[in-house]
């Protein structure tokens, strides 16, 4: 909360690196955020109901994502006229108070459920053989691989609609609420049925529709299929990372729970600079973003390929 509020103090004619090192500050606390969020799914709910629970906070998320969204879009219609400033500031300068405050007001109850609360961390010997014995080694592999194509996704959605298909910076936003909209139908829709069916079969089901929806993502230029297909992104987007965790939830016991997660937001944080990574060093070798758009479903292939072993 401190480090993004105090983005308000830089402005262009800051040090440039004195802003990057409060960023960095605030990822960092994000995912030790994450990590204690994550754990506390296999404490709010029972072992039978743990998918559904899972999406339903996802959902969540995403509504929280939805707000805020609306609420910038709001703010910045308001202030075009004025040139995007409030009381002779910019706008921009507030995004990071903005961003502190409202972690403080919806992440305060969360943060003190831990207050007091003490974790063991189990031996790694121990835990690697759990996660063996479990097949959520296989399942690590495969998150790797479709997490990187997610962390594609949502670093270059921006892009691809302003490059390929011309969108204005309102456009991309209008886009970005109905992604989070279809996010939250997604996570209900399939969360109602996880617990029913499996968390690693809407994880699998995820992987193929995603898969099919990025790779026609690189044949088409009509701006209504590009809507469409966005939509459907999100739709499945959503329920995919959802379903992740709850496998780990099910699968593993409590005291292998603190590892577990810690696997799974290193692998997450390698995935946010491998992914984008490969996708840029593409277009920057063909010149063509759509040609980088095609590592993203190879991404998704290769995460089939340990379900495919293990007959999921």
């Amino acid at each position: 909360m401190l480090s993004v509020s105090l983005l308000y103090c830089f402005d262009k004619e800051s040090n440039e690196y004195l802003p990057l090192i409060f960023i960095a500050i605030s990822f960092v606390a994000f995912e030790i955020i994450n990590l204690f969020y994550n754990l506390s799914l296999h404490n709010v709910s029972e072992n039978e109901k743990r998918g559904l629970i899972s999406n339903l906070g996802w959902a969540t998320g995403y509504l929280g994502g939805l707000l805020s969204l609306i609420s910038v879009l709001a703010i910045l219609s308001l202030t075009e006229l004025n040139d995007y400033k409030v009381f002779g500031q910019s706008i921009f300068l507030l995004i990071g108070p903005f961003v502190g405050l409202w972690t403080f007001v919806f992440g305060l109850k969360h943060i003190n459920n831990y207050k007091n609360k003490v974790f063991k961390i189990v031996n790694f010997s121990s835990f690697f053989k759990n996660i063996k014995i479990n097949s959520i080694n296989k399942f690590f592999v495969s998150y790797f691989f479709f997490n990187n194509a997610v962390i594609c996704i949502f670093a270059f959605a921006s892009m691809i609609a302003s490059f390929l298909f011309g969108f204005s910076e309102k456009e991309i936003l209008k886009l970005g609420i109905f992604i989070n909209l279809f996010g939250i139908i997604g996570c209900l829709s399939l969360g109602k049925i996880e617990d029913r069916v499996g968390s690693e079969k809407i994880v699998l089901t995820c992987i193929v529709f995603l898969l099919l929806i990025t790779f026609t993502l690189y044949f088409i230029n009509d701006t209504k299929i590009f809507w469409l297909l966005s939509l459907m992104i999100g739709f499945f987007i959503g329920p995919i990372q959802a379903a992740s965790r709850s496998v780990l939830a099910k699968k593993l016991k409590s005291e292998n729970q603190l590892s577990a997660f810690c696997v799974y937001s290193m692998f997450g944080n390698i995935c946010s600079i491998l992914g984008p990574f490969l996708v840029s060093l593409v277009i920057s070798i063909s010149s063509d973003i759509r040609q980088g758009l095609l590592v993203i479903p190879l991404f998704f292939v290769i995460s089939l390929l340990p379900f495919v072993k293990t007959n999921v």
